[in-house]
């Protein structure tokens, strides 16, 4: 069996580094955010989560991450999820509010994205 070994860019590496430099400077204004965010190529970033118990902080960092990535013309795309509690349509607007927008594809129907502005 052979196994491929999959090498990732200069860019993709650099990418990760500047993301992860942020997050923490983020987390160091906001002290209750998590973030599950994965890079999945040198213009395009999922966010896997993003969450805060303190009301408000999630949407404030979401927005800081926007910015962040419209300045680097990023694409940012998204999985809307009920899991915990928040109401599914209130999710679509609430992301449609930062301009994302509904694109189902092959693994999820459930996705959305956003294109840099």
């Amino acid at each position: 069996m052979k196994v491929r070994k999959l090498f990732e860019s200069d860019e993709v590496k650099e990418l990760k580094k500047e993301l992860l430099y942020f997050i923490k400077s983020i987390k160091s204004d906001y002290k209750n955010i998590d973030f599950g965010i994965m890079v999945e190529d040198k213009k395009l970033i999922h966010i896997n989560f993003i969450g805060s118990n303190t009301f408000g902080d999630a949407t404030k960092a979401l927005s800081r991450l926007i910015d962040w990535a419209d300045n680097k013309k990023i694409t940012i795309t998204l999985d809307v999820s009920d899991n915990c509690g928040s109401n599914y349509d209130n999710l679509l607007k609430g992301y449609s509010r930062f301009g994302f927008v509904l694109n189902p594809n092959k693994y999820s129907d459930k996705r959305m994205i956003r294109e840099p502005r």
